[in-house]
């Protein structure tokens, strides 16, 4: 199958997977799809498990398009029937597009499809929606494992096979094509048989990396915020914070807060490196943009993105409502700071340089994601990894064997 071929797979009636490694062209075919769904006046909703991931492709995360966050999920779906706009949103879709599929963890999709069904009054797996689900298996699995232990991976839930998926099955590098050293290792990580040469290449990688702009990739949050606040630190500018404006019933405001990520924001700098950590497309970013605190006006900081867009952030509001009444609210400045981030939170980026920290790895897929992050192996410094970190689960492996079996390797 070639990319002409898996193209016309995607544009079909079909419900489709969409597959490969890391820098395979993924998210390039997947762009073309969407401008040719959006050619024939399809209605596509723009997904991905995460922020950042999102972003790249112009999209939301799922939970903003689904509405079906923690606190919302113990509501029954005739609380949602009243809301106009979400179902409206079920209703119309064509083609839902998710991306970075295999940190979707089973629950969440189980209820998409069910709420789906019933918006949409269909019994039809996703009430009929046609789904293109895109990723890497051998990327990280859900954070927050299924109610049901012995459900980790989506292709495990029956839900899976309901969908009849169509394979399509990209096995072209790109983002390494000039590394070629960087490919061999992490096809001999995908395919479990790292050898003593790989090893001895990624030994070499244990260097501090000189430029302090490159960013920092960890497996724990506690290194993380130790990091950024070491940088933070060093800057001679004054600090300002930005506390959480409260309102409402304690254990709300609590539940708003944990579901959500926020802690009190404190001590920004003009120089603060920043990451935004929600979607609000219509104020210029979404969660996971980038940037650097260049001024504060108004109060306020003033952050010049990556992309070179300058916005100056405001608090905004994220409230709760139970049986239609608004039982507690958080007014919140959407940013961290962000010299180093999470390995998690790092899946679906492309970085030309990180210094990646892998001895606390503790999930299988780990150091495979964090390695494939980076475009060249010259742009890898490690500060060490243990016996974890290139292991890939077995079950990634069989059932990717059986996909490859399925289709021709574009």
């Amino acid at each position: 199958m070639d990319q002409q071929r898996a193209l016309d797979v995607i544009l079909s009636d079909y419900n489709v997977f969409l597959t490969g490694p890391p820098g395979s062209g993924k998210s390039f075919l997947l762009k073309q799809a969407i401008q040719e769904f959006q050619k024939m006046n399809k209605i596509v909703a723009i997904t991905a498990s995460t922020g950042i991931a999102s972003s790249q492709i112009d999209g939301i995360t799922l939970h903003s398009w689904s509405n079906i966050s923690e606190y919302t999920r113990s509501k029954t779906f005739y609380d949602f029937e009243s809301d106009k706009e979400l179902t409206k949103r079920y209703k119309s879709v064509d083609v839902l597009i998710i991306d970075e599929i295999s940190m979707i963890d089973c629950d969440l999709f189980e209820r998409i499809n069910n709420m789906a069904k019933f918006l949409r009054k269909s019994s039809k797996v996703f009430g009929g929606i046609k789904l293109v689900l895109v990723g890497d298996f051998f990327q990280l699995p859900p954070v927050n494992s299924s109610i049901n232990k012995n459900l980790l991976y989506l292709f495990e839930s029956s839900l899976w096979n309901e969908l009849n998926l169509k394979i399509c099955y990209l096995n072209t590098q790109y983002r390494q094509q000039v590394d070629n050293s960087l490919t061999k290792i992490l096809y001999r990580i995908r395919s479990g048989n790292l050898d003593i040469k790989s090893l001895d290449l990624l030994k070499k990688r244990i260097l501090k990396a000189n430029d302090s702009s490159i960013i920092k990739l960890y497996s724990h949050n506690y290194d993380v915020d130790n990091e950024n606040h070491i940088q933070n630190n060093i800057l001679r500018t004054r600090p300002k914070n930005y506390k959480p404006l409260n309102w409402g019933i304690h254990k709300y405001v609590d539940s708003i807060m944990k579901d959500n990520g926020f802690n009190n924001n404190t001590g920004f700098k003009i120089g603060s490196r920043v990451i935004f950590i929600i979607n609000r497309p219509q104020l210029g970013y979404v969660n996971g943009s980038r940037g650097q605190i260049i001024d504060f006006k108004k109060h306020l900081p003033l952050v010049r993105t990556y992309d070179n867009k300058n916005i100056l952030v405001d608090y905004q509001e994220f409230s709760m409502q139970i049986n239609n009444i608004k039982v507690a609210k958080v007014n919140y400045l959407p940013l961290r700071l962000a010299w180093a981030i999470t390995i998690h939170k790092s899946q679906g980026m492309s970085l030309d340089s990180a210094e990646i920290d892998l001895g606390r790895s503790f999930s299988p897929g780990m150091g495979y994601v964090a390695l494939s992050r980076v475009k060249s192996l010259e742009g890898i410094y490690l500060k060490g990894f243990n016996k974890m970190a290139f292991l890939i689960d077995n079950r990634v492996r069989e059932v990717d064997r059986d996909w490859l079996k399925s289709t021709k390797i574009i």
